[in-house]
């Protein structure tokens, strides 16, 4: 029998069938041209789903649709049974749907514990209680912790975030996205700079994260030994159209999707 499940100020009516996100003909563009161009799928809850395709091809812009940085010109976002196309970006991020970024988006000086602390924080009630001192809230600093300890840097959490490698910065902002607690990950590219040594530790840490958490998670990356070894599904993008999802193995025997894309020697 459905359940109603509260969300914020949401009561919504979620079955074990309801796609935990919904995506129908979403569009936008700039100055005419189509950069998300009629863009259809869904996504299950705890699903893993992967972005790829050429530069170019929308994979950004369809992030920044789908968390509320844009605004679509057409189509509809469903997430958890509710429509969310018309919401900013803050309410979708406190409705559950959280991103990471390209480059890393970080306060040099601040500490790594603040940072996932007013993370956590921005998600609550009590995100703007300007007046009481930071360790009143007590629920988002083990928030904080945990998320930090998670990715590997329980050990940092005093130090400013300017003093981390690049490497502990792309973890850090994961922290700070498990922090936020949301029920979906968008991780837009999350090996970006990470060296060639260092990505396998990083797949590791991402698949933790989804083992630990329980989250749907929906990743942009263009690395396909990382995408292969982590998705459920794989969604192609090419000139902005949706080319194919599928299973990886699915995928990978596409011709399409060769010869706009992965070419036969890429896999």
């Amino acid at each position: 029998m459905p359940k109603l499940k509260q969300k914020g100020c949401w009561m919504v009516r979620v079955t074990a069938t309801t796609p935990i996100l919904e995506i129908r003909d979403l569009t936008f563009g700039f100055g005419g041209n189509l950069v998300t161009d009629h863009v259809s799928m869904s996504v299950d809850r705890g699903e893993f789903v992967s972005i790829i395709g050429p530069n170019g091809a929308g994979k950004t812009t369809f992030f920044n649709v789908v968390t509320g940085v844009y605004q679509p010109s057409g189509g509809t976002i469903t997430y958890r049974g509710k429509d969310i196309t018309g919401i900013n970006a803050a309410q979708r991020a406190r409705a559950g749907i959280a991103r990471s970024f390209q480059l890393a988006n970080l306060f040099p000086t601040l500490s790594v514990l603040e940072h996932a602390r007013l993370a956590a924080q921005a998600q609550g009630s009590r995100r703007y209680g300007l007046l009481r001192p930071y360790t009143a809230y007590r629920r988002y600093l083990d928030r904080a912790q945990s998320a930090l300890e998670l990715v590997g840097l329980g050990a940092r959490v005093h130090g400013p975030a300017g003093a981390l490698s690049h490497g502990d910065k792309r973890k850090l902002e994961l922290a700070m996205v498990i922090a936020a607690d949301p029920e979906i990950l968008l991780l837009d590219e999350p090996t970006s700079g990470v060296s060639a040594e260092d990505v396998p530790a990083m797949v590791a840490l991402i698949r933790k994260i989804r083992q630990v958490e329980g989250k749907t998670v929906m990743m942009v990356e263009h690395k396909m030994s990382v995408v292969l070894d982590l998705s459920d599904r794989i969604a192609v993008l090419h000139g902005g159209k949706l080319l194919a999802i599928d299973l990886p193995e699915k995928i990978q025997q596409n011709e399409t999707v060769q010869a706009a894309y992965l070419g036969q020697d890429s896999i």
